[in-house]
């Protein structure tokens, strides 16, 4: 059967650099921050290199295809790449750039698997000690991830005014957390420590390599490296998050303590109750904190490398 075409088109033509300057004016609009940031990222990395001239109209799934099967060696990358190009070819159809669609049907390229690693310790300290091995800025993202059990996103989004140094308390704009609820939580010496080798070179902790603004995005290449650092069995960077949670539990701290730390969208307090009892736990959360990065650290230390 021959690939289907977009077909004719009455409107003016229009190429892909221009149609993603419009997605991304509109995803602003009604996206939070980091998923307009995230569509840029993937767009202009995988997408736009080779297309970025190529007139709407006379793009094909194949143009597609051969994209993503560049990332076969990322698959969760090729993932993300192929939802990014749907979103962004849907707002061309909407916009009447094209009659359809050519990559409506097309298939993620990787399986998801269920998402249920939780790193064991031997694994932490691997980690912990290869990032440190790395360097900024992934080597500080990494740890902050397992340090505090945010999302990745929330952790490359910080700016240095989130951030209480004086309490030591960090707060999440509403903007830019995944439940669309301002989050504050407290930290202790092990996340002191990472802030303070971070240098203060914009309002954010990890902005972008070059002066355009925008947040750290090298996560497939960066990834690459700490994996030869830290050769595991396939693991994200989101797996810290359950990692915390998960260690959280094995030291006795209640779930809803834990659930007040990342902000679980589920917890065990709902409703009014959540509301009134916002900060309430907030020495609960200390006392978890300090348990946790005491733990941590007992890890670390039996496993720390050797000097050369």
């Amino acid at each position: 059967m021959a690939e289907a075409s977009l077909g004719k088109n009455t409107t003016p033509a229009i190429n892909l650099e221009d149609l993603m300057a419009q997605f991304l004016k509109a995803s602003e609009l009604r996206n939070k921050s980091g998923t307009t940031t995230e569509y840029r990222r993937l767009l202009e990395r995988h997408l736009m290199p080779t297309l970025a001239k190529r007139r709407v109209s006379d793009l094909r799934a194949h143009d597609v295809t051969q994209v993503i099967e560049r990332l076969s060696d990322t698959p969760s990358e090729a993932n993300h790449a192929v939802t990014a190009i749907k979103a962004l070819l849907s707002f061309a159809q909407r916009r009447h750039y094209i009659e359809y669609n050519p990559c409506q049907g097309l298939p993620l390229p990787a399986k998801r698997n269920s998402r249920s690693r939780a790193l064991a310790e031997n694994e932490i300290a691997l980690v912990f000690h290869a990032a440190s091995e790395l360097g900024y800025p992934f080597g500080p993202i990494i740890k902050l991830c397992l340090l505090t059990g945010q999302r990745r996103g929330e952790i490359t989004l910080l700016k240095w005014d989130y951030i209480d140094t004086k309490d030591r308390q960090i707060t999440l704009h509403s903007a830019i957390v995944k439940n669309n609820r301002e989050h504050s939580f407290p930290y202790g010496d092990m996340v002191a420590a990472v802030l303070a080798d971070i240098p203060q070179q914009s309002d954010y902790l990890f902005p972008a390599g070059k002066a355009n603004g925008l947040i750290f995005n090298g996560w497939g290449k960066q990834k690459a490296k700490l994996d030869r650092l830290a050769p595991l069995p396939h693991w994200t960077p989101h797996d810290l998050r359950r990692t915390f949670a998960t260690q959280m539990a094995s030291l006795g701290i209640p779930p809803h303590v834990v659930e007040r730390l990342i902000n679980h969208a589920s917890g065990t307090i709902s409703g009014v109750a959540a509301i009134y009892n916002r900060y309430t736990y907030l020495p609960d959360m200390r006392e978890a904190i300090a348990a946790y990065e005491g733990h941590l650290g007992s890890i670390l230390a039996l496993a720390k490398p050797e000097d050369d």
